[in-house]
Order: structure tokens, then C-alpha cells, then sequence
């Protein structure tokens, strides 16, 4: 099933209608067939990348039956970490027509809890990008998530892990990033991001660049991790004393670079957005005067438009 599955969503959509799903969960759900457990799962990982897979697993109670292996502390790491796979792909936000699942949003806290729990004890980095990008996509899903994360200490484990691992991939990166601007949007989360060290997590993040060896998800995905940066510190810098935080290490003057500097941000506009929105945000919570001094007029006095066409890669002339 996986090896198929993998040749296009062509062949998963055709896996889906022929009862492929529903066949896999009666495998992972058989007792005496627990050693294809984890085969099972990553085989519904790959069916379930196109929206007919995830509806044929949500009409047979598979949501349910991947959160109760996630959540079985007896199960093993392998068998979890294939569960959160699952989890990260039938909630992706890249799959098109993804649907709202029920039992996903009845599930929330003990799933996030899960989740958490697994990728602050892991010492695989395949398994903490698994869960991290679980995570990562259920703070797209409601407000519900930040609760259960705030419940489950899911900032803590995840800066530290940021802080403490120099090695962190790309990809990983992206995760948190992710999770840290979703965060961000919520008064009571986003204190919690401050108080965690979130603002030297995320300027760390903000100087993360695309390496002359990385092929082209990797340098798209560096350029996400420089957008869901700042915005993280866009939204947390409605606050003066975390706006001060910023400029004093230094965070304003790579936000300027990133926005003047279109190589440094590999040409990304949306990167030049999101970075425009942050100083304009610090400028708004400290006053234009704080950031005269990095040659930042012409990014946070005209118009978000003019600015943007000033320095945007993509100038073009519509007269």
C-alpha cells in the first residue's frame, strides 16, 4: 500500500474508493497482527494525503483508533511516533479540500497532550519533526489547540528543544516556527512564549538562511521559517517591554537587512511582508524615535503599500 501510494494521489484516491482505508485500520486494530502496526500506520499515513483517504478514515472511526495508539503509553515509541504521522497528515494544510474532523477536535487535549509528551522524551529527531509538525498543524485548526497546549506545557518543550539542540533541521525549524506564531496570536500563549525565552528562540529562527547546498523545499522552507518568525514577533511585540527586548538584541536591525536586503531573504516577498508588519508593530509600541537610528524611515513611515513597493523583488509597472 505505501510503496503504491507513493507513485500519486491517483493511486491513494483509487486505494480509497476500493476500501483500502478501512482494510488498513482492521490490520492495526488485529491483536495477533500488532508486528504490522507500524507498516499499517505509515501506509494510512500515505493513503491520506489526498481528501478522499482522510474522509474514507474519518467514516471508519480511524481518527479515533490513531489517537488511542498515539495515546497508549504501552504502545512503542516507533508505533506513536507513526500514529503522530498519521496525525500531521490527514490535518496538513497543503492537502486541498481538507475538511473539519470531528473526532479530531473531541480528541484535542489528550492528542496534544500525546504529542507533546512524545516530543519532549524522544531522542530520534525523525520522531520530534513528526510530532512537531502534528502540533504544528492543529494550531490552524481552532482556539481549542492553545488551550491544550497551554495545558500540556507544549511552549516549554518545544523552546527548549530550539535552544538546546544547535542541530535542528530545516524542517523541524519550519515546526516550530509555526506553532510559535500561532501561539503568538493568543494574549495568554503569547506570554508564555515570552516567558519561556521565545524572543531569542525566535530571532535565532529569524537568522536562519538557505544554504548553498539545499535544494528547493529546503530553501522554501527557509523562507517560512523567516515569515512565521516574524510574524511571531510581530504579534508579540503589541506588548512596549517585548518590542524593547527586540531592538536590544537586535532584532530590529536584521528585520531592517531582511527587508532592504532581498538576497538575504532569497527574494521572498512574503518574507519582506511579514517583516514590514513587525517593525511597523514595534515602531506603533515604541515610538518612531527607537528606530531612526537603523535607517528605517522609509519601511515604517509611508504607507505598508509604498514600502513594499519600494524594496519588494517583484517591481513591476502596471501603467
Amino acid at each position: 500500500m505505501t510503496s503504491l501510494g507513493v507513485d500519486g494521489g491517483h493511486i491513494c484516491r483509487l486505494i480509497a474508493r476500493l476500501g483500502g482505508v478501512r482494510s488498513l485500520l482492521g490490520v492495526c486494530l488485529e491483536p495477533r497482527l500488532r508486528q504490522c502496526r507500524v507498516d499499517t500506520l505509515r501506509a494510512l499515513a500515505t493513503v491520506c494525503c489526498v481528501v478522499e483517504g482522510i474522509a474514507e478514515l474519518e467514516k471508519a472511526g480511524g481518527v479515533e483508533v490513531v489517537a488511542e495508539v498515539l495515546c497508549d503509553e504501552d504502545c512503542l515509541e516507533e508505533e506513536r511516533s507513526e500514529a503522530a504521522g498519521v496525525l500531521a497528515q490527514i490535518t496538513s494544510p497543503w492537502v486541498e479540500n481538507t475538511h473539519r474532523l470531528a473526532a479530531l477536535h473531541a480528541h484535542m487535549r489528550p492528542i496534544v497532550a500525546a504529542l507533546t509528551d512524545l516530543a519532549e522524551f524522544t531522542r530520534v529527531p525523525e520522531v520530534f519533526l513528526l510530532a512537531s509538525a502534528a502540533l504544528a498543524n492543529l494550531t490552524f485548526l481552532d482556539g481549542g489547540c492553545v488551550s491544550a497546549m497551554r495545558a500540556a506545557g507544549t511552549t516549554r518543550v518545544l523552546l527548549k528543544d530550539a535552544r538546546d539542540n544547535p542541530n535542528l533541521s530545516i524542517f523541524t525549524k519550519d515546526q516550530i516556527a509555526t506553532v510559535l506564531a500561532n501561539l503568538a496570536g493568543s494574549q495568554e500563549a503569547a506570554e508564555e512564549v515570552v516567558a519561556g525565552g521565545g524572543v531569542g528562540v525566535l530571532l535565532a529562527l529569524l537568522n536562519t538562511r538557505p544554504a548553498p547546498t539545499h535544494r528547493l523545499p529546503e530553501v522554501a522552507t527557509a523562507e517560512r521559517v523567516q515569515q512565521k518568525s516574524a510574524i511571531a514577533i510581530s504579534r508579540l511585540c503589541r506588548e512596549s517591554s517585548v518590542a524593547r527586548q527586540v531592538v536590544e538584541l537586535g532584532g530590529a536591525e536584521r528585520l531592517v537587512r531582511l527587508c532592504k536586503d532581498e538576497q538575504e531573504r532569497n527574494h521572498s516577498d512574503a518574507v519582506l511582508v511579514a517583516c514590514l508588519a513587525a517593525l511597523r508593530k514595534m515602531a506603533s509600541s515604541l515610538g518612531l524615535e527607537q528606530l531612526r537610528g537603523m535607517d528605517a524611515a522609509e519601511l515604517v513611515e509611508p504607507r505598508l503599500l509604498d514600502s513594499f513597493l519600494i524594496y519588494s523583488s517583484r517591481q513591476e509597472s502596471f501603467v
